[in-house]
């Protein structure tokens, strides 16, 4: 902004009489940032901005070509890192999501499980011998719920 403002702007009424607008864009460094931030956004940057000062002075050419490149490709990638921010904030949620989910059908399946077993208990001892175990596979059910939870069972 200084650069154009110290360039252009000092010399608006000395060399770019012919722009009204020059003191408008240029004339200070508040407004030069301001012009600058219309060039980054391609806002009427080369007929309200560059042709008018190219014409007199056509060696800001390359300024204008680095500013307006290096500018927009920091946009493009501000841009691309909040949605690429976005969309691993999603997939982290969601990978928890399926987490979550994942418990709960387990939390479920151990205590059905947990009812089975207490039903195959016939003597009451709190624990299953392999004879009950053996009678408790017989059930479809059980068998299911092992499928279910990958575990093996013969």
């Amino acid at each position: 902004a200084l650069f154009m403002t110290v360039n252009v702007g000092y010399r608006c009424k000395a060399e770019y009489g012919h722009w009204e607008d020059c003191d408008q864009h240029f004339g200070n460094v508040f407004a030069s940032m301001l012009t600058l931030f219309q060039l980054m956004t391609f806002d009427s940057w080369c007929s309200a901005v560059a042709r008018p000062v190219l014409e007199v002075k056509p060696w800001l050419a390359p300024f204008f070509f680095v500013y307006v490149t290096v500018t927009s490709f920091g946009l493009i990638n501000i841009m691309i890192g909040i949605v690429v921010e976005n969309t691993l904030e999603m997939a982290d949620k969601q990978l928890q999501s399926e987490r979550e989910r994942q418990q709960v059908a387990m939390r479920k399946s151990m205590e059905a499980l947990g009812k089975l077993f207490s039903q195959a208990d016939a003597d009451g001892s709190g624990t299953v011998d392999r004879f009950e175990f053996d009678k408790i596979l017989q059930r479809q059910e059980v068998r299911s719920q092992f499928r279910r939870m990958n575990v093996p069972y013969q």
